[in-house]
């Protein structure tokens, strides 16, 4: 279960918590953008970026005590630290499928999805692998398209993500206490705190339905599955287990990814 937006944002910077407005729970994927691009001019941050660029070779100098990295562009530069924050996730994979690389139709890697919209409207689609960017894309995509297709390798349970908007109210709550929220989060960096929403829902699952690891959110769950179903909460019987699809309110924001620590 990923964290209310409030709760999973930068927490270094007192004006920076009180001037964001989240207007979900869960964010989606534009907003995200649009707060991580508030956070790069407040703080001047975009003439340290460079884009498109890869360190081709990095040397330390023992006696300046510095660092020297040359980049793709010949750029150079210099510092005392060097944090090669790369990742599992850096690179795209692709399934190593044969013809995979002859089909003439649209391709999309959720890795590398186009700014520009992307329209399945009328289209048949398949979609390769459910693991979080699959359990929030798929959802969506069936909204247009006239079949999907989902190719799965291990099924794993995953439940609603109960998204929901903010009230002003919580939202000024949610400023008001941030300094405890973050308080809790260092002292319990593998856990993060639920909304009363999440936490209602969360139990209303049957007790074999709940992840016994990480949930469904988790950047660490590559795996987990989607299930096609029109089964809608207020249409499910008392004693169903809810559905495998990962969002029946909210596909978007079932799976916003953990950071890792190092």
């Amino acid at each position: 279960m990923a964290p209310d937006s409030p709760f999973y944002c930068y927490t270094f910077s007192e004006d920076l918590v009180q001037e964001w407005d989240w207007k979900e729970t869960q964010s989606e994927q534009s907003a995200v953008l649009a707060y991580l691009e508030h956070v790069a001019d407040k703080f001047d941050l975009r003439r340290d970026i460079r884009f498109g660029t890869w360190v081709e070779e990095a040397r330390y100098d023992e006696a300046a005590q510095r660092w020297s990295v040359e980049t793709s562009t010949g750029v150079r530069a210099s510092a005392p630290f060097l944090i090669c924050a790369v990742g599992a996730l850096s690179t795209p994979n692709l399934p190593d499928i044969p013809g995979i690389h002859d089909f003439a139709g649209e391709c999309y890697h959720t890795a590398q999805w186009p700014h520009e919209p992307v329209s399945f409207e009328g289209k048949r689609v398949g979609v390769i692998g459910t693991g979080s960017s699959g359990i929030q894309s798929i959802p969506e995509i069936a909204k247009r398209a006239a079949h999907v297709t989902v190719f799965q390798r291990t099924p794993q349970y995953a439940f609603p993500a109960g998204n929901r908007p903010f009230t002003s109210e919580e939202m000024a709550q949610a400023r008001a206490s941030w300094k405890t929220a973050r308080e809790k989060m260092l002292a319990h960096p593998g856990g993060f705190p639920f909304d009363t929403h999440s936490r209602a829902a969360l139990e209303t699952l049957p007790r074999s339905a709940v992840p016994s690891t990480r949930s469904c959110g988790s950047a660490a769950a590559s795996d987990s599955s989607w299930t096609a179903t029109t089964t809608s909460p207020s249409a499910r019987k008392p004693t169903e287990p809810w559905p495998t699809s990962c969002a029946t309110r909210s596909a978007r924001s079932c799976a916003t990814p953990r950071p890792r620590r190092s």
